[in-house]
């Protein structure tokens, strides 16, 4: 249902709307992966292998997400 009250929304705008959502998830899952190899390389050249280590879990977290998330398709 819209908020504008049209009632539902057509099969077209309906799957624009699945893949402009697919396409944010993947634009800030990007975003948080590179934030987070940023840390990682900046630790890693000061020597803090207890930060890169800790950046390693929610790495893999961002890439296990990207990995499992399946894009709504039409059947």
């Amino acid at each position: 249902m819209w908020c504008d009250g049209r009632g539902d929304p057509t099969p077209a705008e309906w799957l624009a709307e699945m893949n402009f959502r697919s396409a944010v998830a993947y634009t800030l899952s990007a975003a948080v992966a590179l934030i987070l190899l940023v840390v990682a390389a900046v630790a890693w050249r000061h020597r803090r292998r207890d930060i890169v280590l800790v950046q390693v879990f929610p790495l893999l977290l961002v890439v296990a997400f990207v990995i499992t998330w399946t894009p709504y398709t039409p059947v």
